[in-house]
């Protein structure tokens, strides 16, 4: 993602007289957010506060790997940059 901001997406159910409607246009977003977004996307706005080690990790790439493990570890967090 080259820009640094996120845009927020608010759906009203009052807008919508069929709750059919509503399910639907949700499950579009849905799919279209699947199909864009990804652990990368994810890592460039996170990072990992790791207290078994003391450190905080901000490169992406080691984040990205912080968020796909083999085993989960105890006290390893994740935590967004805003």
């Amino acid at each position: 993602m080259s820009s640094s901001h996120r845009d927020l997406l608010l759906v009203n159910p009052a807008a919508h007289a069929n709750p059919d409607d509503l399910k639907a246009e949700i499950d579009e977003l849905h799919q279209m957010l699947n199909a864009i977004d990804n652990v990368y996307h994810c890592a460039a706005v996170c990072e990992i506060a790791d207290l078994n080690r003391y450190k905080k990790i901000t490169q992406t790439p080691a984040v990205a790997a912080y968020l796909q493990p083999a085993v989960l570890k105890p006290f390893v967090f994740l935590l967004n940059r805003n």
